[in-house]
Order: C-alpha cells, then structure tokens, then sequence
C-alpha cells in the first residue's frame, strides 16, 4: 500500500484495487469515479453503463456486509443532459454530496476526467482513501503531480 504526504501534513492512503478488502470496513461508503462525458451520447451511455458494472461488482465483493457502493453517474445521465449545463451542474452537486459522505474513493476508467480530478481532490481535501485500479495508477499520479507542480491547489510534497 502506497500513503501520499500532502501540504498541511495530511497522509493520505492511496492504494491499488487488490488491497480493497483490507481497508473497508463494516458500513464503509464506497464511492466510485470514473469517466462519463464522451463526444457521443453513446459514448456517455457506455461510460454510464460502466460505472454500473463497477457498482455491481464491487456490491458483490462485498454482498454479506453492510458495505455500500454508489456512483451517481451511473443512473443520472439518465434523467439529467451532461451536454445542458444547469442538468450537469446539478449533477455533479449530487454526485459531490454522495462523496462528502463516503469512506474510500474508488478511482477506474481509461482517463482522469475533469469530473474525477474535482472527485479526487476533494478525497485529498478531506482525508477520504483513495483506491484506484492499475489500468489508472500511472494516469492518477500523473495528475497529483501537474497539481502539485502546477495546479493552484500545490496539494501533494
């Protein structure tokens, strides 16, 4: 398992996927970030469908406990445009609200979307663990570190 130092001495646990069972706990919240916009509406229906999979799977690993998984896109593109503004916003309100009550960050997809980076930096702002699949592992830190060089959060040492 991996733990980041961040500005203000935070240590944050940011772990491969394998060792999930280890850090969850009776009733842990587990929230799930992917990417959803894509340049079609299949492409989003796709990433949407995804995020679902991930969901089910997870809620499986973990069938005999009180262990929670959600992502909220994973049902909200269907009733809320990513492409209107006010439905996304709206969206990602909802979305960031699931994640200020929740226990680990699950991080998988292909790409650290503009959504996810927001996700991610909130789990680092508020101590939340953040779990990642390996596909994402080079793409996650690569991000944390353009924030930390660049970005004006200057987050991770």
């Amino acid at each position: 398992m991996d733990s980041v130092d961040f500005l203000g001495g935070i240590k944050l646990l940011i772990t491969n996927a394998k060792y999930l069972k280890k850090i969850v706990k009776e009733n842990s919240r587990i929230y799930v970030c992917s990417p959803l916009s894509a340049h079609t509406k299949g492409g989003i229906q796709l990433n949407m469908l995804s995020a679902r999979d991930k969901c089910n799977y997870l809620n499986g690993m973990f069938k005999d406990t009180n262990v929670k998984v959600w992502a909220s896109h994973s049902y909200l593109p269907m009733f809320l445009d990513d492409n209107v503004l006010s439905e996304r916003e709206l969206a990602i309100k909802f979305g960031m609200e699931l994640l200020s009550i929740s226990d680990i960050l699950y991080v998988f997809g292909d790409k650290i979307s503009s959504g996810m980076k927001n996700e991610i930096m909130y789990a680092i702002s508020n101590n939340i663990p953040i779990v990642y699949e390996s596909n994402v592992k080079h793409k996650l830190f690569e991000f944390l570190k353009e924030e930390w060089l660049y970005g004006e959060n200057k987050c991770c040492i």
